[in-house]
């Protein structure tokens, strides 16, 4: 399993508080703690999504409707 390097299992106080403020949240010092205690969490959840595929696996680009046998050629 990869993990993205900007992930880290471990956050600073400081660095929760940034991540809360992007977010546009205003956590009471409860809500705070469990965001921050829930990190580690969200950090293995987050490496173990699949990455995006290419287009091509898109799957609208490769379902076929089979072809009527009096139809083959």
């Amino acid at each position: 399993m990869t993990t993205d390097p900007n992930m880290t299992a471990t956050l600073s106080d400081s660095e929760v508080d940034t991540l809360i403020r992007r977010a546009g949240l205003s956590p009471d010092a409860e809500l705070r703690s469990a965001l921050h205690a829930s990190w580690t969490h969200a950090a293995q959840v987050t490496s173990a999504v699949r990455k995006p595929r290419p287009h091509s696996a898109e799957p609208a680009h490769v379902f076929a409707l089979p072809v009527p046998p009096e139809q083959q050629l």
